[in-house]
């Protein structure tokens, strides 16, 4: 009798964070199991090249303590699995990556593949149900706001002033907002006199002493609008007669100026 080797391949994904955002580590394992009876060589390679687009390299692939195989460096987004493993035996390799800020990706889909070896193309697509590559859809949340009158207009006592917040998510998964709308500089010389409202129900928007906290999630593709509007105090009964706020992540300290062309 030849015991003859069988090699099964295998890859997975886990996020640290539900949803997935900027500073999410995605830890990947590839799994090489002899499933035979006799020895099996192993040379594959893992495409990542759609992965380092969208996320860094933090971790750099290592190999468990079973042995057997060693991995290479990530040259080009690629890395190299080789040796042979014994009758039943498996073992992994890890490595992780951190997903970029927004601004800092391609096209929002961490793909990757295990391929024969490294001068072999990563197919298309992952096919559903394939166990030799992982897609992880990323979210890509944008913020911006406008108001009407125009900012730069001059406005009199008792104008009215409608402020628009649009969140877009022009990722490819469902992704978290929360963002707060520093009012201060505006409540020294105006009042809030129609509360805000969203949209679509996807977002809600609470109006504070200062500030307006809007917070939910998106789907892919999704943009959801939170207006609300002011009206000039009277003269005499005002602050510094300038009209300005700033909208942030909930967290982030807003700038003393508001710079020009900002969102």
């Amino acid at each position: 009798l030849t015991p003859i080797g069988r090699l099964l391949v295998s890859k997975s994904v886990e996020a640290s964070a539900d949803p997935i955002v900027p500073g999410t580590t995605l830890t990947y394992t590839l799994t090489f199991e002899n499933a035979g009876a006799g020895p099996v060589s192993v040379n594959k390679s893992d495409n990542l090249t759609g992965v380092l687009d969208d996320a860094t390299l933090t971790t750099a692939p290592v190999v468990s303590a079973d042995g057997g195989l060693t991995a290479t460096p990530v040259v080009d987004g690629i890395f190299s699995v080789t040796g042979e493993l014994t009758a039943r035996q498996t073992t992994t390799v890890t490595y992780t990556v951190t997903v970029n800020e927004e601004d800092a990706r391609g096209d929002n889909r961490a793909a990757n593949f295990v391929v024969d070896d490294r001068s072999t193309p990563p197919p298309t697509d992952c096919v559903p149900g394939s166990t030799e590559c992982t897609v992880t859809d990323l979210p890509r949340v944008t913020s911006s706001k406008s108001v009407d009158p125009a900012s730069g207009a001059s406005v009199d006592a008792g104008d009215v002033l409608t402020y628009t917040l649009t969140f877009t998510n022009d990722g490819t998964a469902e992704g978290p907002v929360d963002f707060t709308d520093h009012l201060s500089r505006i409540l020294d010389d105006a009042t809030v006199t129609t509360a805000p409202v969203a949209s679509d129900s996807a977002l809600s928007a609470v109006l504070g002493a200062d500030s307006i906290v809007v917070t939910g999630s998106l789907a892919a593709g999704q943009t959801v609008t939170v207006t609300y509007a002011v009206t000039v105090s009277p003269d005499g009964s005002r602050g510094d007669n300038r009209l300005g706020n700033v909208l942030v992540e909930t967290g982030e300290d807003p700038p003393a100026e508001c710079v020009e062309g900002s969102a």
